[in-house]
């Protein structure tokens, strides 16, 4: 889970991917992803709360420093 502003973003067209088996993995992840989105979403939302109440101290040390990427993404500009 890392913040990212909008303008970081790069559109990516698997359709597009001269490697087969390449592209045939990334479908396969966009397919598991989106079965299980809301089991993904929701343990990332737990993770996060964890993390930044400092409620896990086992989380608190394997996870980012979500405030503080937060406070970076902020200020990201583009167009440096």
């Amino acid at each position: 889970m890392i913040p990212v502003c909008n303008a970081a973003i790069v559109p990516f067209d698997i359709a597009k991917e001269s490697d087969i088996k390449y592209a045939a993995l990334l479908q396969r992840q966009v397919s598991y992803i989106n079965r299980h989105k809301a089991d993904i979403l929701n343990c990332a939302s737990k993770t996060y709360y964890n993390v930044v109440t400092k409620k896990n101290k086992f989380l608190m040390g394997i996870s980012c420093d979500f405030k503080k990427l937060e406070t970076a993404c902020k200020q990201f500009n583009p167009n440096r």
